[in-house]
């Protein structure tokens, strides 16, 4: 929370026009009323900011208690349905195209739905938000990269894996704010984009609080934990 209080507040003073979140936010084994209460108030205090949301496997809409629908959220929050759908945010020209997971999964990718929101926005900015797997073929939302690169959209944006990747050029992975475990010892954050009369780039932007180190310690000879720790 610490992490995102400090990007909301990049946010604000940088007076970012849309913040989107794609999936597994708001982790359904862990998450508690006072944390969604939490995030409320800092999505309250950027009120001139559209933020989209959608569901991932880890938090799905079709859970037993979706954390989605446990407070009102404000007016400049939309929340992606489980069926494809677009968020035509008319002032600044831009459509969001996405879908949210229903369950944990397996979801697999409808193209045909896609390609028709995306045709049907009227919008000059379009961006897909996706929830899956560009890297290997199984039941968590494949992705060919091939394929998204040609979709008729400006940007788009995937969530589920936790490392920052730009894959295609507009086809981007921002990664999650902070390492999730030891395995993740890279650096993370979240990505700036800005989106001119059809021109896209790019920013890593740092944020993360706490890092995740290895170290390789010779215990030989320690009989206790604490001379280990010692």
């Amino acid at each position: 929370k610490k992490n995102l209080k400090q990007v909301i507040e990049y946010i604000k003073a940088n007076k970012i026009e849309l913040l989107l979140i794609a999936g597994d936010f708001l982790e359904g084994d862990y998450i508690e009323l006072s944390d969604l209460l939490d995030i409320k108030y800092l999505f309250e205090s950027i009120k001139d900011t559209n933020i989209v949301m959608m569901a991932g496997n880890h938090d799905p809409m079709g859970a037993k208690e979706n954390p989605y629908k446990l407070v009102p959220w404000p007016e400049h929050v939309s929340i992606i349905g489980t069926d494809y759908e677009s968020v035509e945010l008319t002032h600044i020209e831009t459509s969001i195209i996405s879908v949210s997971w229903d369950s944990k999964g397996p979801l697999t990718l409808n193209k045909t739905k896609l390609e028709e929101k995306i045709k049907g926005s009227t919008q000059k900015n379009k961006i897909a938000m996706l929830h899956g797997d560009v890297y290997s073929q199984n039941d968590y939302f494949y992705m060919d990269p091939t394929y998204l690169a040609g979709l008729d959209v400006d940007y788009v944006a995937l969530g589920h894996i936790h490392k920052q990747d730009i894959i295609l050029d507009k086809v981007v992975y921002p990664g999650s704010l902070e390492p999730l475990d030891f395995s993740e010892n890279y650096s993370h954050g979240f990505i700036e984009g800005n989106l001119i009369e059809g021109a896209l780039t790019l920013t890593n932007k740092k944020s993360m609080i706490l890092p995740m180190v290895v170290k390789d310690i010779d215990v030989t000879g320690c009989e206790s934990y604490l001379e280990i720790v010692d």
